[in-house]
């Protein structure tokens, strides 16, 4: 099955963390493949980013799919180094 690509957009924190985890669990439902989530237009992400993207890619591991992140801004790139994030998604973040 192909991957589905989920375009991201704005800030991802606390704020928009209701419409982010939305976002993430109506793309798994809806869309039997693995996801890519599209970063290419967040303009800030916090904690919060961090917490609901490894969520969503554990809970898509349970079903045998990935998660992948494309076009990562620079500040999400930062953000994930900081955190460590960035090793777990070594091969996804691209």
């Amino acid at each position: 099955m192909p991957a589905h690509c989920v375009p991201v957009s704005g800030e991802i924190d606390c704020a928009s963390a209701p419409e982010y985890a939305a976002i993430l669990e109506a793309a798994a439902r809806l869309h039997d493949g693995d996801l890519v989530l599209d970063f290419g237009a967040v303009t800030f992400a916090d904690s919060t980013c961090v917490r609901l993207t490894l969520e969503a890619r554990a809970k898509l591991a349970e079903s045998g799919r990935t998660l992948r992140i494309v076009n990562a801004t620079r500040i999400v790139r930062v953000l994930f180094e900081v955190t460590g994030v960035d090793e777990m998604l070594q091969s996804e973040l691209a």
